[in-house]
């Protein structure tokens, strides 16, 4: 067996380290920003009928004198009626 042919330890420490990094550069856990994507989700329910799977959530880190960026991008289907 070779050293070579497990992808699977170390995409998993790849995945380890970007959590990690992220939760140092943004200072929220994991479990902050599932509970800000629910939020979002709550709060656009509200206007438009949308694909919750399809929500994607992603942290921007912004360099030295820029502010990082958490940007959201879920597909709308249709408007709801008031």
């Amino acid at each position: 067996m070779s050293i070579f042919q497990s992808n699977k330890t170390g995409a998993a420490a790849k995945a380890r380290l970007n959590t990690c990094l992220r939760e140092d550069r943004t200072h929220l856990t994991n479990r902050e920003l599932m509970l800000i994507r629910l939020d979002v989700l709550a709060a656009l329910s509200e206007y438009v009928e949308m694909e919750r799977e399809s929500m994607k959530v992603s942290l921007v880190h912004g360099g030295q004198n820029e502010p990082n960026s958490l940007l959201i991008s879920v597909p709308i289907l249709v408007r709801k009626a008031k």
